[in-house]
């Protein structure tokens, strides 16, 4: 099954995009409404200055307009903020702040709105302004009121410039500061998936009895957490009952086993009675291997003391090295003296002892077993044969359970080399195989 991707890290890209777009969106929105309003207060401002100048303008005696010194100030060419532009109805220019009068912009005579904007630009400047239309004296004229944008005191354009600066920057720090603290929520709030994941993990035919941990789970996950549970309940009832039966029928075996054979003792020596013999250690020797096996799933490892390989070989070899003899085969013991491993002793003496039986198995007559112990940083135990050898695509397969190359030869279940493996395993090693000079083949323990 090909891993997905990461469910934190896609949902806080996802975040990610969503804040971006979040705040790009938010930030130019509020350009755009600081924007306006900057523009409608200058638009009130200039609206306000046009009516004035229609306060001071006159036609009794012929057009007349009697500017306040303020005023005068204020539209002064060499102020050169402000400038206006006083039309009649046709669009000549009646007054104006530059000699001689003209008009800003050309006026529209139909247009119903009172206050009209227009934008002038030249090379050196930008002009803005209102007209606005105005009855005088039962006249109708136009007032264009403009201001020079690029001039130094335009402070709202300096407001508005300022503000994308100032905002981009504050911007930043509180994006990441957000992004930070929702990815620290999300993180924390994955917290028992997490949990769920590693006693998920953590669950194995040795503990069969562990279940995934549901405590602070999303209600959407705990549907899937209760029904993994309940498969798992389902499956260690399964796995005790199966386990118990293996037990249960190696043990009973032993009897009538051991009836069996004290009845084939009291025959007459013959070919027959040769043969049941050897059936008899067939079934013996396959329901001790039913037995390791069973015993071997119900360990965990976690019991362990100081082992010395050494003695322990030393004693395999002595307790087999009669039943080597009977077949004319011998056992040879080299290597380090003493090599201390921290281990159970039991569960390694089994995965030694099945070696041992396996090579003097198929190692010929008049040969020896040979079994090396070596110590240094990673210490092994290597058993050969003289055997007819495992070709190396079987490399792996000789330690599969119930594996044979030929079911219809051999005395063996294909158990002992899965009861090695099992016990390497529990003791975080390594069991493996490798082709001998000469012939046969070496069969390593690696701790």
């Amino acid at each position: 099954m090909s891993k997905g991707p990461s469910l934190l890290r896609s949902l806080a890209f996802d975040l990610l995009v969503i804040q971006v777009v979040a705040i790009g969106a938010l930030f130019a929105i509020v350009l755009e409404r600081l924007g306006a309003t900057v523009e409608e207060l200058e638009a009130r401002d200039m609206q306000e200055a046009a009516m004035e100048l229609a306060g001071h303008l006159s036609f009794g005696d012929g057009p007349k307009l009697a500017l306040s010194p303020g005023d005068m100030a204020r539209f002064s060419p060499s102020y050169g903020r402000y400038s206006f532009a006083i039309l009649d109805d046709g669009g000549h220019a009646l007054f104006a702040s530059v000699e001689p009068p003209q008009a800003l912009a050309d006026p529209d005579p139909d247009s119903a709105e009172p206050r009209g904007r227009f934008k002038l630009r030249s090379r050196h400047t930008l002009l803005w302004g209102v007209s606005a239309k105005a009855n005088v004296d039962g006249r109708p004229v136009w007032i264009q009121v403009a201001e020079d944008m690029n001039h130094r005191d335009v402070l709202m354009d300096e407001i508005v410039s300022g503000f994308k600066v100032r905002a981009g920057w504050l911007l930043v720090p509180l994006f990441f500061a957000q992004l930070g603290f929702a990815l620290v929520r999300m993180q924390r709030r994955f917290r028992p998936l997490l949990a769920a994941s590693e006693s998920a993990a953590s669950i194995s035919p040795q503990a069969p009895e562990g279940r995934v941990a549901g405590k602070g789970v999303p209600e959407e996950v705990l549907p899937l957490v209760e029904a993994v549970n309940s498969a798992l309940a389902r499956l260690e009832v399964a796995f005790r009952a199966q386990k118990e039966f293996l037990e249960n029928a190696a043990h009973e075996l032993k009897t009538p086993l051991a009836v069996l054979r004290a009845r084939i003792e009291t025959l007459d020596q013959g070919e027959l009675r040769r043969e049941l013999e050897v059936d008899v250690q067939t079934l013996s020797r396959l329901v001790t291997q039913l037995l390791r096996a069973a015993e071997m799933e119900g360990l965990s490892g976690e019991e362990r003391s100081e082992v010395d390989l050494g003695n322990l070989v030393d004693a395999i070899a002595g307790y087999l090295r009669p039943t080597a003899a009977m077949a004319g085969k011998s056992i040879t013991r080299s290597g380090d003296k003493s090599v201390i491993v921290h281990g159970c002793t039991e569960t390694i003496g089994q995965a030694i002892t099945n070696l041992v039986e396996n090579a003097l198995a198929h190692t010929p007559a008049a040969t020896s077993v040979e079994i090396a112990v070596m110590g240094g940083e990673h210490p092994e135990i290597r058993v050969r044969d003289f055997g007819p050898g495992v070709p190396k695509e079987e490399g792996d397969l000789v330690f599969q359970r119930f594996w044979r190359r030929d079911r219809r030869k051999g005395s063996g279940a294909g158990l002992g080399l899965s009861i090695v493996k099992r016990a390497m395993e529990l003791h975080h090693g390594k069991a493996w195989v490798e082709p001998a000079t000469g012939a046969g083949a070496v069969f390593v323990l690696q701790f």
